[in-house]
């Protein structure tokens, strides 16, 4: 794996709360983060943080009629099944993120 590009998770913001979840290696964690102002600048305090390489604003796909062909509980393929992206080449961090950060 690529330095720094080594785990991604999901930072959702639904209105109402920040939602996290962070596809774990042993486990799966959803987490409502009620303590989280909505006004607060979330997103710009988590770059900041050390453990955070970077942060790419994705815009949701729920309009996906086909299910991927192989579904994979990797921190990738949840990231990518929450954002309705399908694409079978991207299966690390890196990648995501390259693909993320071209807008496509």
């Amino acid at each position: 794996l690529k330095r720094g590009f080594s785990h991604c998770w999901v930072i959702h913001n639904d209105g109402r709360h920040w939602v996290e979840i962070d596809p774990a290696s042993n486990y799966l964690d959803i987490e409502i983060l009620h303590h989280i102002n909505l006004r607060m600048d979330y997103i710009g305090w988590l770059e900041k943080q050390p453990h955070v390489t970077a942060i790419v604003p994705v815009r949701l796909n729920r309009n996906v009629t086909k299910a991927p062909h192989l579904k994979l509980l990797t921190c990738i393929g949840v990231c990518k099944q929450f954002i309705g992206l399908h694409h079978a080449g991207i299966i690390t961090p890196w990648q995501l993120y390259q693909y993320l950060k071209r807008g496509k």
